[in-house]
């Protein structure tokens, strides 16, 4: 299972949102207990604005946990106006096809 966090912003939102990030992170660290980041945040700016992506491998059983936090997060964010996100949950292939039966 991972959890996705897709967030984007208008681009001269950029200093304000990197600072909070800082902020967000240091309030909120990266757990091990809860899983490992393996895309930690992927960055891409066009005209329409500023994407940034982030995926965690969460650890069996730790799910709900995972997202409550990610959630804690992301809700530090709230008060930016324009920013906006969402946050997913992803099941690896193998998981997926026991779903199927396979």
């Amino acid at each position: 299972m991972y959890i996705v966090v897709r967030i984007r912003y208008p681009n001269d939102l950029a200093p304000e949102v990197g600072k909070k990030y800082l902020e967000v992170m240091q309030k909120y660290p990266d757990d091990p207990a809860l899983g490992e980041p393996t895309v930690l945040a992927a960055v891409r700016s066009t005209q329409r604005g500023i994407t940034v992506i982030s995926m965690s491998k969460v650890k069996k059983g730790k799910t709900d946990e995972a997202l409550a936090y990610a959630w804690k997060r992301m809700v530090e964010f709230n008060d930016i106006k324009g920013f906006r996100y969402t946050v997913e949950t992803w099941l690896e292939v193998t998981e997926a096809l026991k779903l199927i039966g396979m």
